[in-house]
């Protein structure tokens, strides 16, 4: 069978199709960013228009989707059958390393143990904050850990305990709205994994977990992109896209792939109109987000994820900014002005009557729910701050107006 060649304007519209899940309770792409700013309500918001902060909040209470680590170790918002593989894949990443680092501060496997099995008793069936299960656990097994555990962070064990706890589905975190990361523990509702205390990792059957998780999402998709969403190494990514039967596509002459399933629906992605999105969406995160924008525009400056100074819009791999995107095209960012509590618009290049108006219809809609669902919060992560916010608001107001 002859490779599928595909444009730009083709994969990008499919893109946005395979983030779109018709109902908010599927999680476009499986798993958002959750780093207890509002950005899960406007990744949502954008797909589903009719979303309220409630109706969010209130599948997060009913476990319907759950913040759970996931995918290099960050933490995400997942639908409640996604579950066992985020923490399987984050234990892969995480668990030597908690284990590992644990020892090395003289926390050694007994300690672990009876500090594990004292928090356990302290949630018992209620719901705790740390500091709460901490009050409670007696303070030989949950020690200072002196200037050598300040290095990596950590003032005591219990942390970790409670992270390794998590990873073994014994507990899970609850939060009362997506807009924090301060989380109390309660023992889990289920065995999510279903095999017991302690069921093993098939690395290889992850793996390709991962490689049909990643697809369905963000097909067509080249290699380096699932390596570094996933955190796989080339041959293991290599080998997971070989064992869901990835077929290899052309996305502008670069090799790609998607499942056999999705061939068809490459080249017929309907239009996706105007959408105003947060700057980890999965739209950006699971590609790298220059493909979204014309080469003319690979010069714009943006701020660096981490760091000061600026690099090219080309070479950015995951943004601080928001875009906006038109038909999966990323045609300028937006922001909100906390003084006029409203969101601003700018564009990389002059926009025609016609897209000026879809665009302010939808900042307009936007506005609207910020106002009122989110209470004009608009932090992406819980330790932004005003003065971040106003530095990437005076970038929007630095582009055509």
């Amino acid at each position: 069978m002859a490779t599928m060649n595909l444009t730009l304007a083709q994969a990008r519209r499919a893109w946005v199709a395979h983030q779109h899940g018709g109902s908010f309770t599927q999680v476009p792409g499986g798993w958002l960013r959750a780093l207890g700013g509002v950005d899960p309500y406007l990744a949502l918001r954008a797909r589903d228009p009719g979303l309220t902060r409630p109706a969010l909040d209130g599948a997060l209470a009913a476990g319907t989707v759950r913040v759970v680590p996931g995918v290099r170790g960050c933490i995400w918002l997942s639908r409640a059958q996604d579950v066992p593989l985020a923490l399987r894949v984050a234990a892969a990443h995480d668990h030597r390393r908690i284990v590992r680092e644990l020892d090395g501060l003289g926390v050694g496997p007994s300690q672990r143990a009876a500090l594990m099995d004292a928090a356990l008793a302290a949630i018992g069936d209620g719901a705790l904050t740390p500091r709460e299960i901490a009050a409670q656990v007696a303070a030989d097994l949950n020690p200072s850990l002196g200037e050598a555990g300040k290095k990596k962070g950590l003032s005591t064990p219990l942390p970790s305990a409670l992270r390794l706890l998590e990873l073994a589905g014994r507990i899970e975190r609850i939060a009362p709205s997506l807009a924090t990361n301060r989380y109390a523990w309660r023992a889990a509702a289920s065995d999510p994994f279903g095999l017991g205390p302690d069921p093993g990792v098939d690395a290889k059957a992850q793996a390709t977990a991962l490689a049909r998780h990643y697809l369905r999402h963000a097909a067509p998709a080249d290699l380096d992109a699932f390596r570094e969403w996933s955190n796989l190494g080339k041959r293991a990514a290599e080998q997971a896209l070989q064992a869901v039967g990835a077929v290899p596509v052309t996305v502008a002459g670069e090799p790609a792939f998607a499942l056999p399933e999705q061939l068809e629906g490459l080249t017929h992605a309907p239009p996706s109109g105007i959408l105003l999105i947060p700057g980890l969406d999965n739209l950006c995160s699971m590609q790298r987000p220059a493909r979204l924008a014309d080469g003319a525009h690979h010069g714009v400056p943006l701020p660096k994820m981490m760091g000061r100074g600026t690099m090219p819009l080309g070479e950015v791999r995951w943004l601080h900014n928001r875009p906006i995107l038109e038909d999966g095209v990323w045609i300028g960012l937006w922001g909100y002005d906390l003084d006029a509590r409203r969101v601003i618009t700018g564009y990389f290049a002059a926009p025609d009557a016609a897209r000026r108006a879809a665009v302010d219809r939808a900042a307009e809609a936007l506005t609207a729910f910020i106002r009122d669902e989110l209470a004009d919060d608009v932090r992406s992560y819980d330790i932004d701050s005003e003065a971040k916010i106003r530095a990437r608001d005076a970038l929007v107001r630095d582009l055509v107006s």
